[in-house]
């Protein structure tokens, strides 16, 4: 089974309040990247090592209690794939 993980330990994360959008800057590219809610929290899942998809989405589906649990899988596959190619993810080793 395939693990996520964050690919920097460094990056800063910044979340305003009442917004649905957080940025996060990367200090080894320099890039600061905007993220929707759902690829925020699937970050700061990631903050704390390494995790399956299935961990993350059932790490979510808890968060969102109030959300069509559908809609929140299909929204953690979406935010992977935009996270990976961000630069900001990777698939780590066991």
């Amino acid at each position: 089974m395939i693990r996520y993980g964050l690919y920097s330990s460094s990056l800063v994360f910044r979340h305003f309040d009442g917004g649905d959008l957080s940025v996060v800057f990367d200090p080894r590219s320099g890039d600061t990247h905007l993220l929707d809610a759902v690829s925020f929290e699937t970050c700061q899942v990631l903050v704390s090592g390494p995790a399956t998809v299935d961990q993350i989405k059932r790490s979510m589906l808890v968060e969102f209690t109030a959300e069509d649990p559908a809609m929140i899988c299909q929204a953690v596959d979406a935010a992977i794939e935009r996270l990976r190619y961000s630069g900001l993810l990777g698939s780590v080793s066991n």
